[in-house]
């Protein structure tokens, strides 16, 4: 699921949108789960921030928020493919490949359980708009909790 081929797509975007927060997700086929591809996504965090700097006071500097219309397009396209999102991935600018407790909050839905259960979270740590290192987290269940 995580190639090299993919990694290196992946930090290609996070060093582009460097100093800002890159995001996006890696898709597999249903029917054959090592078919995998790569899916960049649109920050719209400074939307959010110019539209309303109370509520949304972080800038894509240090924050995400995936378009969600590109979001309901990737839905779409995923039902006709018969894909399903493996990873979720994001890039922490000047800072380190771990899931934050805003991560952590982004990730859960207000019952307390993973909006995307089976997905995993890839967090990519870019260090002076190069990539420096990244962790994949997934949902622990028994403990409650993402995990390394």
């Amino acid at each position: 699921m995580l190639s090299d081929a993919h990694l290196e797509k992946i930090f290609n975007q996070v060093e582009r949108d460097y100093p800002r927060e890159s995001c996006g997700l890696i898709v597999r086929s249903i029917s054959n789960p090592e078919q995998c591809r790569v899916i960049p996504v649109r920050n719209a965090q400074n939307d959010l921030h110019r539209q309303s700097p109370a509520e949304y006071p972080r800038t894509a500097k240090t924050a995400y928020w995936m378009d969600p219309r590109a979001l309901l397009a990737i839905h779409k396209e995923l039902r006709q493919n018969g894909e399903e999102i493996a990873v979720i991935y994001h890039s922490h600018p000047d800072g380190e490949a771990s899931f934050s407790q805003e991560d952590n909050r982004l990730a859960l839905a207000e019952n307390g359980e993973p909006v995307y259960a089976e997905a995993a979270y890839l967090v990519i740590s870019v260090i002076a708009g190069r990539a420096a290192g990244w962790k994949l987290f997934r949902w622990n269940a028994h403990e409650r909790e993402f995990r390394a």
